[in-house]
């Protein structure tokens, strides 16, 4: 999932843009065990229901879906900050799972930027493939919080990127990625605040920058 960078109008439009191309570790090999002539040890049984999270072995499990911070449903600026967070987690959450609804409850339909960051991964999970790594991650945020006259703030923020790999049905790598450390790119996250929680407009690059 590298950042592909699109330009945004003023006031929302376009988009910032993620892809995938994808990283992950390898599994080592389960070490040998060797039972006595007079007795066996048994080997624990594992939790079915705990949550397991991406390797090379295996899609992740179980996944919780992110908690929203009781600080994010306020409209402040400590607020505005906490959600960015939450918002990049339940991203996140989307990559490692395919499910990109608790996202999108959040974000306004028109925002081309998610989409493109989405596209292909619930299809990779409807084939039995699953990805690991690709983390984002605010690194710097700045936000003056003061809202326009259509009461859309917009806070600015660098965004890092870990290595991620992607993997087919039968366990085989399929493609790779780097990742990347938050650059000289600033991106803009237009945000309301309505009906008692703040809403993602659009995610890009300022217009200009």
């Amino acid at each position: 999932m590298t950042l592909k960078l699109h330009r945004l109008a003023p006031i929302a439009a376009a988009s910032l843009a993620a892809l995938l191309a994808l990283t992950a570790c390898q599994g080592s090999p389960a070490p040998s065990s060797s039972a006595s002539p007079s007795a066996t040890s048994a080997s624990p049984t594992p939790d079915a229901s705990k949550p397991t999270p991406a390797s090379s072995n295996g899609p992740a499990r179980n996944i919780p879906v992110p908690e929203l911070p009781e600080a994010a449903t306020k409209e402040t600026k400590e607020g505005l900050r906490a959600f960015a967070d939450y918002w990049l987690s339940l991203m996140n959450y989307g990559f490692i799972t395919g499910d990109y609804g608790p996202v999108n409850k959040l974000t306004v339909p028109g925002c081309k930027t998610c989409k493109n960051v989405q596209e292909g991964i619930p299809e990779t999970y409807k084939k039995n493939g699953w990805f690991v790594g690709g983390e984002l991650k605010i690194e710097k945020y700045s936000d003056k919080f003061q809202a326009d006259i259509n009461g859309t703030y917009s806070p600015l923020m660098t965004v890092s990127q870990g290595a991620m790999r992607e993997y087919d049905s039968t366990g085989k790598q399929v493609s790779q990625n780097e990742g990347h450390a938050a650059g000289d790119d600033v991106f803009v996250m237009y945000s309301r605040f309505k009906n008692g929680s703040w809403i993602v407009a659009d995610f890009g690059v300022p217009s200009g920058s």
